[in-house]
C-alpha cells in the first residue's frame, strides 16, 4: 500500500479514536482491565501468558481490520474503473449514434441529387 494511503488510514484511525463514543469507552476499559490485572495476584509465567494471548488476539484483530480495510478499497477502486467504463462507453455510443445519423443523412444527400 502507498505511503500516502496509508497515512490516510492512520489518520482516519486516528480521527475515529477521538470522535468515536465506544472506542473510546473501550479504551477506558481496557485501562481498568489492565489495572486489575496487575493487581491481580499471578505468578510471572501466569502473567506472561496472559499478556501474550492478549497481545496475540489484539495482533489478530489488527491484522483482520487491515486486510478487511485493503478489500474495501481494492472493492471502491474496481467500482470507480467501471464506473469510468460505463462512463466512456456511453460517450462511444453518443458518439456512434451520431455518426450513424450523419451518414445516412450524408447517404440521402448523395442519393437525391
Amino acid at each position: 500500500m502507498s505511503k500516502k494511503i496509508e497515512k490516510m488510514r492512520w489518520a482516519a484511525e486516528d480521527k475515529i479514536y477521538r470522535r468515536d463514543e465506544w472506542i473510546r469507552q473501550d479504551n477506558e476499559e481496557l485501562l481498568m482491565l489492565e489495572k486489575r490485572l496487575n493487581d491481580l495476584d499471578l505468578s510471572e509465567r501466569d502473567r506472561k501468558v496472559v499478556d501474550d494471548y492478549a497481545a496475540c488476539m489484539e495482533s489478530k484483530q489488527d491484522r483482520m481490520g487491515y486486510l478487511l480495510y485493503e478489500a474495501g478499497m481494492k472493492d471502491a477502486k474496481r467500482r470507480i474503473r467501471i464506473r469510468k467504463m460505463i462512463g466512456r462507453l456511453s460517450i462511444a455510443a453518443v458518439a456512434a449514434t451520431i455518426l450513424v445519423f450523419w451518414h445516412e443523412k450524408i447517404l440521402n444527400q448523395v442519393r437525391h441529387r
